[in-house]
């Protein structure tokens, strides 16, 4: 898939932690190709902001503390979690957007963060209310290829000190990451003991 510098866009599967940005990092690096790396993440979006706004005026025991010290808004605690599922689900798309027009201006798409990040968090905290949105999340991705760089709970854990999810939300993560990349057939790249350049070697194989 990755040959020279002959990059197709590329979505990074793969919990915080797992070394998407710095791999990401690492073939932006060593590529003279228009690159773009994309977020798209709850936490770049609409609703973000909306709950900063839940958050300034009061309501803190609505949020749990997230990675980076920082506090979010955690969607169970809501009276009515549909509406904040469609919420959430339109603040998304201008990320997708914004990432189509960087294709259109003939740069390559690096995802750091993806869709199918939105789709997971989304399960752990609006089940079952988001999943009527899922399907057209998946067809927005398209045939856009795909890797999971894979770590387990203990290698996560040891290079993330300063998460502070749900104690649940990672190992929840790691399950459903592995779920979607067997449902799907995507090639995993193990990143347990590895360089970052041992890595992308392999990546570049696939």
């Amino acid at each position: 898939m990755i040959i020279n510098n002959n990059l197709d866009d590329l979505i990074f599967l793969g919990v915080d932690g797992v070394g998407k940005t710095t791999i990401c990092n690492q073939i932006v690096a060593n590529s003279n190709q228009k690159i773009q790396i994309a977020w798209i993440r709850s936490q770049h979006s609409l609703a973000y902001f909306i709950s900063l706004i839940f958050f300034h005026f009061g309501f803190t025991h609505l949020f749990i503390r997230g990675g980076n010290n920082e506090f979010f808004l955690d969607p169970r605690s809501l009276k009515n979690s549909s509406i904040w599922s469609f919420i959430e689900f339109a603040s998304i798309l201008p990320l997708i957007i914004k990432y189509k027009i960087y294709s259109l201006m003939g740069y390559t798409l690096l995802y750091d963060r993806s869709l199918f990040d939105t789709i997971i968090q989304n399960r752990y905290f609006l089940f079952p209310h988001f999943k009527k949105y899922e399907k057209v999340l998946m067809r927005l991705m398209g045939n856009t290829k795909r890797i999971y760089l894979y770590a387990d709970f203990e290698t996560i854990s040891a290079r993330k000190t300063n998460l502070f999810w749900p104690p649940d939300f990672l190992l929840f993560q790691i399950d459903q990451f592995n779920e979607i990349a067997q449902m799907l057939s995507i090639p995993i790249v193990d990143t347990r003991n590895k360089t970052v350049e041992e890595i992308v070697a392999e990546i570049r194989k696939i």
